[in-house]
């Protein structure tokens, strides 16, 4: 079981970074983030996406933690994803891609 905590910690650490992107622009730990903050377009959509997540991951932190790593995990995968199919993260690359989620 703590194998399970530690993972749960480390992949909120993750969302709370994601969820920040627009919030303090001065703090990005990634250069996907940085290239959200460089572009008005990329920071709105990511502040509409943290609320939509926020919203599905408060019902799940009490009972419900293998959802909430999933969906974590799933948040996850989609950054690398986005990151790894626009490798320039140009934002005429990365803004119709984000606007399909």
């Amino acid at each position: 079981m703590p194998g399970v905590l530690a993972v749960l910690c480390c992949l909120a650490s993750v969302l709370i970074q994601s969820a920040v992107f627009a919030a303090d622009c001065s703090k990005m730990p990634t250069k996907l983030a940085v290239a959200f903050c460089a572009s008005d377009d990329l920071s709105e959509l990511d502040g509409a996406m943290s609320k939509r997540l926020a919203d599905l991951y408060g019902p799940m932190l009490g009972d419900n933690q293998r959802a909430y790593a999933a969906l974590a995990a799933d948040q996850l995968r989609w950054r690398e994803e986005l990151a790894f199919s626009c490798p320039t993260l140009a934002t005429d690359c990365l803004l119709p891609k984000a606007r399909l989620v």
